[in-house]
């Protein structure tokens, strides 16, 4: 979408427009994706309208109300501290949901499901492993503990994204949004840090997504030939089926609508549950003492179970694609919310498969649990089903490096190229989705365990835990934090670090 069509939507000033086309905030403040049909940022004036039109009845401010004294955005009062526009009228989270126009928007249902089968995948099957590397009770409990601090990092970015988006006046945000406005509009000695830590967001983003994309493409892949191979007796490597589903999957890789892949969502939704109640029912079978299982391991192995918890809590990048497509996106926060219903289910499945898979097959236990069931009809109809639920749920994670990484290379496309636009799209998707095997296929059957323990430390730390906590400080910095909400952002960004540097390098040691 070039400038000039920009303007004659949003009846922006030439001064403005020079600063925006000078740099990469142009990225930031006009997504226009053709498929979606979607002005995702609006400009300011169009805001103050629709917040005038929506409270008409009111009567015009004066004085100093009128100059914009208005009361701080903090963590604390975010939902009762709107700012007044030029007319007097107050804008709110609710005006600012009201100009979101989507194509397909998701309801709460859809993005429950989104919220599942992105955060319940391969992460889940290998928790037992993480207790292998903590101990039984240490891990058990820690699985608990790191999954309230990620939700409450998922709810900080959601919190960010809507101060920031009444503070700029703006519909919606996602992730490097967040992260470059906030920095953007920070305290001053950070300022010129925003166009840098929007690149780095989106680079650690799309390599954790990807990251995600081939750690399921070597688990469906080691699954499928522990079943092939007992059914046919064939010793096939498992490059080999990785090589028999890659055209299916590059097909199914061309659906470009998260409406549309809630299908394939729900899908995997209904095989996950079954196939964990069978799971389920194969592990708690013939349990032995607890007291057998070492209630804590080694302070050497606990990197390489926090890189193994971290992942599992896979979903933060999604958190604000989806709320963002949500037909009601004011149900998505709150204690009852479509947020915390999901990751409370989620952290439940959690603790039970990695307490009764650690405590059934104990230090024998392999990087997916589901490698260590019976080679029957029973363990292996579980095996199937979940590689094809993990399957399908590589259709959702492929979707947000998509969506981030297409519009910057459209945007650069030459003119005389952009009428194969479409052919384009889907020659990128292609490629990636070889990358991603290419990528896979390098490493062994065994290596499992350890790419997800590396991809949770690099990247999933750092999108999950460290950045959520700067993000709240530098956002509120300059418009009112608390000292006990300082100090609890330092605790959990500390974590994140350590987890980082001791994560990162037993994976690559264990690798």
């Amino acid at each position: 979408m070039n400038v000039s069509n920009v303007r004659k939507i949003s009846g922006m000033r030439d001064d403005s427009t020079h600063d925006l086309v000078t740099s990469d905030v142009l990225d930031l403040n006009y997504q226009y994706m053709e498929n979606e049909q979607t002005l995702k940022v609006m400009d300011k004036s169009l805001v103050e309208n629709a917040a005038y039109n929506q409270n008409h009845g009111s009567t015009k401010k004066t004085g100093d109300e009128e100059h914009g004294n208005n009361t701080p955005v903090t963590p604390n009062n975010l939902a009762t501290s709107p700012v007044n526009d030029a007319h007097g009228s107050t804008i709110t989270l609710e005006s600012m949901f009201s100009l979101r126009k989507i194509k397909h928007p998701t309801t709460n249902c859809e993005t429950m499901m989104h919220l599942l089968k992105g955060n319940i995948g391969t992460g889940i099957l290998a928790i037992p492993e993480a207790l292998k590397h903590s101990g039984l009770t240490v891990g058990t409990i820690g699985i608990l503990l790191i999954g309230v601090v990620c939700i409450h990092c998922m709810h900080m970015l959601v919190r960010c994204a809507h101060a920031l988006s009444i503070r700029e006046q703006v519909s919606s945000l996602d992730y490097m949004d967040v992260a470059q406005v906030s920095f953007k509009t920070g305290p001053k000695s950070l300022q010129r840090g925003h166009k840098f830590i929007r690149v780095l967001t989106i680079i650690l983003l799309c390599v954790t997504q990807l990251g995600f994309c081939c750690v399921y493409m070597l688990f469906v892949s080691t699954n499928l030939k522990q079943a092939f191979d007992f059914f046919t007796h064939s010793d096939w490597p498992h490059q080999a089926y990785m090589a028999m589903f890659l055209p299916i999957l590059i097909l199914l890789t061309f659906v470009r609508t998260l409406k549309h892949l809630s299908i394939a969502s729900a899908a995997a939704n209904v095989l996950s549950v079954g196939s964990f109640c069978i799971l389920f029912y194969l592990i708690v079978k013939d349990l032995p003492p607890s007291s057998s299982r070492k209630a804590f391991a080694t302070w050497s192995q606990l990197p390489l179970w926090f890189g193994i918890a971290v992942y599992s809590y896979e979903g933060i990048s999604l958190v604000l694609p989806v709320e963002n497509k949500m037909k009601t996106p004011q149900d998505f926060g709150g204690l009852t919310g479509v947020l915390n219903t999901a990751m409370v289910i989620v952290a439940c499945m959690y603790t039970a498969v990695g307490f009764y898979g650690y405590l059934r097959y104990g230090d024998d236990v392999l990087g997916s649990v589901t490698l260590n069931l019976p080679k029957d009809a029973l363990g292996l109809s579980v095996r199937l089903a979940y590689a094809l639920a993990i399957f399908l749920t590589y259709l959702v994670q492929f979707y947000v490096p998509i969506q981030i990484m297409w519009p910057i290379i459209e945007k650069r496309l030459p003119g005389r190229v952009q009428v194969y636009n479409n052919v384009l799209e889907y020659a990128f998707r292609a490629f990636m989705v070889l990358l991603t095997f290419t990528l896979a296929a390098s490493l062994t059957e065994k290596s499992l365990g350890a790419l997800i323990s590396l991809v949770g430390a690099v990247s999933g730390s750092y999108l999950t835990v460290i950045l959520p906590p700067v993000l709240e400080l530098v956002t509120f910095w300059e418009h009112g934090i608390s000292k006990p909400t300082i100090v609890k952002d330092v605790l959990i960004f500390t974590l994140g670090v350590l987890g980082f540097a001791t994560g990162t390098y037993a994976s690559i040691i264990a690798i």
